[in-house]
């Protein structure tokens, strides 16, 4: 008699991680968050929140704040008129841009590291979707922020975040 099990347990092997590999805890939404690099260390946001509000002077002021689980947080601002928003915009002094960052750990809710502080402010924002039928901004950013005083200078690279959903 001839045996017929080990092709059956042959394609059960092949089959398992395919059948089981989208229950992965690991797989994280593409969307509604932001990912960067904060001084070459991974940062990955477990919340976000973003408000829309119009300026008396017309202009739309975006605040972005990520926070990951041990409080770290990177916050992105943006004020533009509406029909400028889409495109690059340079973090510079006395501008409506800025780049803010919080240490692990940090009791504040508000930003301990900010563009401002740096000299020079060195910084780009890239808003590549603003759509206000869905309510959602997507873009990337880079540039340094500093504590009071210009040091330390922290450096946040390859930022991006992804269809987040604004009030």
């Amino acid at each position: 008699m001839k045996n017929t099990s080990w092709p059956v347990f042959s394609l059960l092997l092949i089959l398992i991680p395919v059948i089981f590999g989208g229950c992965s805890g690991d797989q994280i939404s593409p969307i509604n968050r932001l990912v960067g690099m904060v001084n070459g260390d991974p940062f990955e946001s477990l919340s976000i929140q973003a408000k829309v509000t119009t300026e008396s002077n017309g202009e739309l002021r975006i605040l972005i704040n990520a926070q990951d689980e041990l409080n770290e947080a990177i916050f992105v601002g943006i004020q533009e008129t509406e029909q400028n928003i889409l495109g690059t915009h340079e973090v510079i002094l006395n501008s409506g841009e800025f780049l803010g960052y919080r240490e692990p750990g940090s009791l504040t809710t508000i930003e301990t590291q900010s563009s401002f502080n740096c000299s020079p402010v060195l910084g780009t924002i890239f808003i590549s979707e603003f759509n206000q039928q869905k309510k959602t901004i997507s873009g990337t950013f880079e540039g340094t922020v500093c504590s009071f005083g210009g040091v330390p200078v922290i450096a946040l690279t390859q930022g991006e975040f992804v269809s987040v959903n604004y009030q």
